[in-house]
């Protein structure tokens, strides 16, 4: 059987207890002691939690859509200090006088993220502040949750009446799993317990099984802290409640999931934010929760090096589990299912990254952005992606056959990749099939890494719909002294067209000649060079500054950007564009010189093209081998 099929046997040969012990969820009575001297220990992560709610304590009007109840309840749990339960109480007793806990923006849905969370919180507040709540108090968050939430939840999913019933993102895995635990924690009261936690069940693995087994998320970094950290959540309470009868922690994507959090964050503490992710560090709670589990020492490495956010960061996190900072050998990595692959020359906060994006551009929160780069040197961020943009429902920003191509942080035109006669990435393609055929439309073709360097290759030829014949994106890493990058574009079209690569940045100063471009942000300085295999070639090449405007989800949005746009004077019917990128601290002079060369004597090599790069620190050769890109083409460095 495969996993998913053991869990669901396990589910349904598991007698669920009648009779509920509170609290329970996360923890017993008998933990209580063991958690309070864990805070007498821990002050250092325990007191900030404790800071941030004495603070919203000082406002009195309670804000926030569940108004911080369940913290509240829980440091009432550590501490004993009643008014932590009266401010508790408070919030229960606001969000359960809201008329309707559907935001607004998602009617005419039922139940939605906000409808979920709702009730995960009260069924928290309930579970923990259990023996100071009268019977009269309980009854009353009882039906609240069972009434406005699960019941409805029932009726959706057996009907697969929303569409969120048969989708495989963060609003499956988020509903699915704070209804499982909501129902959990009311099992002695709700006849269809075992009902609703199955089909939470199988609506978190649905989006586990999707992922595949290299620990990726398609949604990108801060949508896998959330659809992620809610199925975590789901697992951790199933296993306590069942004794450990359901183990959803015996999934093989949870097994390496963490390692997503750990690659694509950054040395400055953001992230790879590809999609709609904003520029933050991977979930600090969730890859707490996942070295703990998995006892990895890599992943508690990457917890502490951020502040934990929420009570449940403290919770969870093992601080006997010795952290250790991953090798700088195993600073890359390819997350296959995704079309994901990172690279770094080590895991300091100056040290080189670079992120390739390749593959979906059709699930949730994606973007029309095959073989796009970012690239971070020297603590800054040199070649940026500037993530989602605010959302405007009611402008269409999540209508994937409409609106949201109108928003240009979700085009080509926003990122770092090229744009064919003036036209960005199509999306969908359904001619290819299924939507998440990723395949068809963009994927990495090969992937390599070594201590000298590293190297990847991204095929974006089918995600321009008929506009081009080839778009393979080499996108190679030179490590060791002063590294840098080099980009070489294998493009083949036709007719001839022009083809437009664009270059987002966030520089204070910046420079432009021929063939060149020069960025400056804080103490590093970006030298950046364009060239053309075919030969000597004129360049059109400008610092643009481009401002959107439009009503956001929560008024007047904005998106700036800024980007270098670097075009060939020539239209391409078949040839190789290289952009070289060579980080250098401010404070140093030098100049790269870029000599570009294709072999078209010998008709067996006539696909090697040879760019020799001296950055005034070091003189390299790549040679990038073409001859078979169907397959992979391939880099070899001679240094």
């Amino acid at each position: 059987m495969t996993t998913t099929e053991t869990l669901l046997t396990s589910l349904r040969g598991w007698t669920i207890p009648k009779k509920a012990t509170h609290p329970g969820l996360y923890f017993s009575k008998e933990d209580v002691p063991g958690l309070r001297a864990k805070a007498a220990a821990y002050s250092a992560v325990f007191q900030p939690l404790v800071d941030k709610i004495e603070e919203r304590l000082k406002d009195p009007e309670i804000k926030g859509r569940t108004m911080g109840a369940e913290e509240l309840a829980f440091v009432y749990a550590i501490t004993g200090e009643e008014r932590y339960a009266d401010a508790a109480k408070e919030a229960v007793w606001a969000i359960l006088s809201e008329p309707d806990w559907v935001a607004l923006d998602h009617k005419p849905l039922r139940v939605d993220l906000i409808v979920a969370r709702t009730a995960r919180v009260l069924a928290e507040v309930y579970d923990e502040l259990y023996d100071v709540l009268s019977a009269e108090e309980r009854a009353r968050i009882r039906e609240g949750v069972i009434e406005r939430a699960l019941n409805l939840f029932l009726e959706i999913v057996r009907d697969q009446s929303e569409w969120w019933t048969g989708s495989q993102n963060n609003w499956r895995s988020v509903i699915c799993g704070e209804m499982g635990i909501a129902a959990l924690c009311m099992r002695e009261h709700y006849p269809d317990v075992r009902e609703c936690v199955e089909w939470a069940l199988k609506g978190v693995l649905s989006l586990l099984d999707l992922l595949g087994q290299d620990g990726g998320y398609y949604e990108g970094v801060g949508y896998w802290g959330y659809g992620i950290g809610e199925a975590v959540r789901f697992g951790e309470i199933l296993r306590r409640v069942s004794d450990g009868a359901v183990d959803l922690f015996d999934h093989p994507y949870l097994k390496v999931a963490g390692d997503f959090g750990l690659y694509c964050t950054t040395g400055d503490g953001g992230s790879f934010n590809f999609g709609d992710s904003g520029y933050d560090p991977a979930n600090p709670t969730l890859m707490a929760k996942l070295a703990a589990q998995y006892q990895n020492s890599s992943h508690q490495w990457h917890a502490e090096n951020y502040p934990l956010k929420d009570v449940y960061g403290f919770l969870w996190m093992d601080p006997e589990l010795k952290a250790e900072r991953p090798s700088d050998k195993a600073g890359s990595k390819h997350f296959r299912d995704v079309g994901v692959a990172v690279m770094r020359s080590g895991w300091e906060e100056k040290d080189t990254f670079v992120g390739l994006k390749s593959g979906w551009s059709t699930g949730g929160h994606c973007h029309l952005d095959i073989n796009s780069i970012v690239l971070n040197a020297l603590g800054e961020r040199l070649i940026s992606d500037y993530g989602g943009w605010t959302y405007a429902h009611y402008h269409g920003f999540f209508d994937y056959r409409g609106g949201r191509w109108r928003f240009e942080g979700n085009q080509s035109v926003a990122h770092n990749t090229l744009l064919v006669d003036g036209h960005g990435q199509t999306y969908g393609m359904p001619e290819y099939g299924d939507r998440y055929s990723w395949k068809k439309l963009g994927y990495i073709q090969r992937f390599y890494t070594s201590e000298t360097y590293d190297y990847v290759v991204g095929d974006a030829s089918r995600a321009y719909g008929d506009l081009l014949g080839k778009f393979i994106r080499y996108v190679a890493l030179v490590k060791g002294n002063n590294p840098y990058v080099v980009i070489l574009d294998d493009l083949k079209s036709n007719p001839a067209r022009t083809f437009e690569g664009r270059l987002h940045h966030l520089s204070d100063e910046v420079k432009i000649g021929d063939g060149f471009a020069r960025l400056k942000k804080g103490d590093a300085v970006l030298d950046i060079r364009f060239a053309d295999a075919s030969g000597p070639v004129g360049w059109h090449i400008a610092d643009v500054k481009k401002l959107s405007t439009y009503d956001g989800i929560s008024g007047r949005a904005s998106g700036e950007r800024r980007y270098i746009s670097y075009e060939p004077f020539r239209k391409i019917l078949e040839g190789q564009l290289v952009t070289v990128l060579v980080p250098r601290p401010a404070s140093e002079s030098g100049e790269t010189k870029v000599e570009v060369t294709r072999n078209n004597e010998d008709p067996d090599q006539e696909k090697i093209v040879t760019v020799k790069v001296d950055t005034g620190c070091r003189s390299d050769t790549l040679r990038f081998d073409l001859a078979y890109w169907q397959e992979g083409g391939t880099v070899v460095l001679d240094s």
